[in-house]
C-alpha cells in the first residue's frame, strides 16, 4: 500500500494506495497511520481529498486528524480546505485544544472561500482564552470600528468578526434579533 501511495511510474495507484492505507489504519495498523499522515504532499488533488474525507469520517484517526488537517489549510483545492478546517474545528470542542490549532484557523481567516472562513471564526470564538492572542487583536484592530461602542464592549475580536463576515439576510436578521 505505502508503494502504491508513492509510485511515481503509476500515479494511478496514489488514490488506491490512500483507500487501502484509510482501511489499515481504521484496522488499527500503526504504520498505515503514520504514512497517511505523511502524504499530505500528493501532487494529485483527488489523493488529498480522499485522504481527508478519510481522517475526517473515522473517529479511530483522531490522533492524525488534527496535524494533518493543520497541514492541508493552506492546499490549492477548496475541499479539502473545507474539510480542513470542519477538523481543526471540531478539535476546539474536545477539552484542550492540540498545539497549532489556533495558528491553522488563524491562517483559515484569510481564505478566499467564504465557508472555509466562516467555519474557522466560528472555531475560534470558541476558544476564549487559548485562540492566539495576535488574532484578537488584528480581529479588533480589522473589524472593531465597524461596530458600535457598546458592542464592542460586551464581545470578543471573534465575535465581531463572525459577525461581519455573515452577509446573507437571514444571518443579519437573526443577529439583530439578538441584540
Amino acid at each position: 500500500l505505502v508503494s502504491a501511495t508513492r509510485s511515481p511510474e503509476d500515479e494511478g495507484l496514489h488514490p488506491l494506495g490512500i483507500d487501502g492505507l484509510c482501511a489499515a489504519a481504521m484496522a488499527g495498523h500503526i504504520d498505515s497511520r503514520r504514512t497517511l499522515s505523511r502524504s499530505t504532499d500528493d501532487p494529485a488533488a483527488e489523493v488529498r481529498r480522499r485522504l481527508i474525507r478519510c481522517i475526517a469520517d473515522s473517529p479511530e484517526l483522531a490522533k492524525v486528524s488534527t496535524p494533518v488537517a493543520a497541514r492541508l489549510v493552506r492546499d490549492v483545492d477548496g475541499v479539502v480546505r473545507v474539510e480542513a478546517a470542519r477538523i481543526l474545528a471540531s478539535a476546539t470542542g474536545r477539552g484542550k485544544t492540540p498545539g497549532g490549532v489556533g495558528e491553522a484557523l488563524v491562517t483559515l481567516v484569510g481564505d478566499p472561500d467564504r465557508e472555509v472562513r466562516f467555519i474557522a471564526l466560528r472555531a475560534l470564538s470558541t476558544l476564549g482564552a487559548d485562540a492566539p492572542a495576535e488574532a484578537a487583536a488584528d480581529a479588533e484592530r480589522d473589524f472593531g470600528h465597524h461596530l458600535p461602542v457598546r458592542w464592542r464592549a460586551t464581545m470578543s475580536g471573534f465575535e465581531i468578526m463572525v459577525r461581519l463576515h455573515m452577509r446573507t439576510v437571514p444571518d443579519l436578521l437573526r443577529i439583530t434579533t439578538e441584540w
